[in-house]
């Protein structure tokens, strides 16, 4: 650990690590996140090494996912294979800083997309919306929801894309006018997109600001649902949504926001990228790296 993280710091001076220390037994926790429930940890395209002992071929979910072995976990899991420049944004904190972001900072992770330097008004054209550029709804969906904003523009960023989506535009049909950044609640299947905005247009449930019927009001609900499920309960970074050893009072492994074992890996590749592409590699970001007890003396090893 220290080896790798004194060179990070060295070469990213305004970078910061915080160990996260789980108290957990290295073997328990891969244990748990494989053969102590199949389908928690699951893998697509893999053959061989990758695939569990016990299940084999056996598929899990549709698209062809099947349960992964220790092996594969446990080289997914290892922290230490992952503290280098590209792939360190899996344990970046995502709670918000107020020192930290700052409205150009947003637009920056912005541009290129649809809402870059883009007021929601003229976007929609629609004087009934809030007269606030999608950058200033981002800040105010961080400040309300305790959520990076970086993180929140970058997350919308990836989930409709540049030139965005039918989950944004408000013109599904039999869903207009409703909104859905995140692509909360568009669960596989048929039409992802369609279950998505069927959540957003959720007039019953009586929180996150439901339903989302205006692009702002969406991206503020939005945050606070990832708040409120995820980050407020210590899973504040990628890595722990994905691997549940935060010691948070609930009971450890079950609380995961995705099964795919390589989902924390490549969204914080995406987030990697993201930022280097728009030079915001060298602000003031707060990495939380977990530490296991009785960890091997080699680092783990891809199947």
């Amino acid at each position: 650990y220290k080896e790798k993280l004194i060179a990070l710091k060295r070469a990213n001076p305004n970078w910061k690590f915080t160990l996260y220390y789980t108290e957990i037994e290295w073997n328990t926790a891969i244990y748990n996140e494989t053969k102590g429930l199949h389908s928690r940890s699951l893998v697509q395209g893999k053959s061989g090494e990758w695939l569990c002992e016990v299940c084999g071929i056996k598929v899990y979910d549709s698209g062809g996912w099947m349960c992964s072995s220790e092996k594969a976990v446990a080289y997914l899991m290892d922290t230490r294979n992952y503290l280098t420049e590209k792939y360190i944004f899996q344990f970046e904190e995502l709670s918000y800083n107020p020192d930290t972001y700052t409205i150009s900072g947003i637009e920056k992770v912005l541009n290129g997309t649809f809402m870059y330097q883009k007021s929601i008004q003229k976007y929609y054209n629609n004087p009934e919306y809030e007269d606030i550029t999608f950058a200033e709804a981002i800040m105010n969906a961080a400040n309300s929801s305790g959520v990076s904003p970086y993180y929140l523009a970058a997350r919308i960023r990836q989930e409709v894309g540049v030139n965005g989506s039918a989950s944004i535009y408000g013109t599904y049909e039999g869903y207009e006018g409703v909104y859905n950044f995140y692509n909360i609640g568009a669960n596989s299947g048929e039409d992802p997109i369609r279950n998505g905005l069927k959540y957003a247009s959720n007039e019953t449930m009586g929180k996150y600001l439901l339903p989302w019927n205006d692009p702002a009001k969406a991206i503020k609900g939005g945050a606070i649902w990832i708040a409120a499920n995820y980050i407020a309960v210590g899973q504040d970074t990628l890595y722990f949504q994905k691997y549940d050893v935060v010691n948070n009072g609930t009971e450890l492994y079950n609380h995961q926001y995705m099964q795919n074992i390589f989902a924390a890996r490549s969204e914080g590749l995406t987030t990697y990228n993201t930022y280097k592409g728009i030079g915001l590699l060298d602000n003031n970001y707060n990495f939380i790296i977990p530490v296991y007890e009785n960890m091997p003396t080699r680092l783990s090893v891809e199947p």
